[in-house]
């Protein structure tokens, strides 16, 4: 993954942490709101999110029956960031490590 990241969990779909890099409860907690938060704006649940702040920027990805979430230093890289998260999700969802 990128150098810049700072922090991240896997979640299955429906929010059980399967891996964190910190306490599990919140990022259970976080990455669900955030989706839900995005999934409210529009009809349909959203693949993507991202959000920029002047601390940093935090990604979300939904794809292959999981969930990742990254914090990460401010101008990450968006494309490369999601490009690894997808590549992640789909190596765990085939049964990799």
């Amino acid at each position: 993954m990128s150098p810049d990241l700072r922090g991240g969990a896997i979640l299955t779909g429906d929010g059980t942490v399967l891996a964190a890099s910190g306490d599990a409860a919140v990022w259970a907690e976080e990455a669900v709101g955030m989706l839900r938060i995005a999934d409210a704006s529009g009809g349909e649940p959203v693949e993507q999110v991202h959000v920029a702040t002047q601390a940093g920027e935090v990604f979300a990805l939904r794809a292959h029956g999981f969930v990742a979430v990254t914090v990460t230093e401010r101008f990450a890289l968006a494309s490369l960031t999601f490009f690894d998260m997808r590549s992640a999700l789909r190596e765990l969802a085939q049964g990799g490590d």
